[in-house]
């Protein structure tokens, strides 16, 4: 179900051995109720540095700003234009033969 809000998740631990430790959970989709593992939802998220050093924050893996940063939710910014029988016009079924 998607909802117009950010879904935030926290791992209190420190340890790499814990993180590695919640990857069952993770792929069997039971996550919720870890112990150790928050989940909050929010309309908008303000990112900023605990310190004087400089952060720097990415977006899929791209540059984007020194934070501070706040990302918000948009409802309905994006719109998709799908053809009615869901593929492209080049991507053709190919005929059976």
């Amino acid at each position: 179900m998607y909802e117009d809000q950010f879904e935030l998740l926290a791992l209190t631990s420190q340890s790499g051995l814990r993180y590695l430790s919640y990857l069952p959970s993770l792929w069997l989709g039971r996550l919720r109720g870890t112990e150790g593992v928050h989940f909050w939802k929010a309309d908008s998220i303000l990112c900023e540095p605990l310190g004087k050093d400089p952060i720097y924050a990415q977006v899929d893996g791209e540059p984007l700003a020194r934070l501070p940063v706040e990302f918000k939710i948009m409802p309905r910014a994006l719109k998709l234009l799908v053809p009615r029988n869901g593929l492209p016009a080049r991507a053709k079924p190919a005929a059976n033969s």
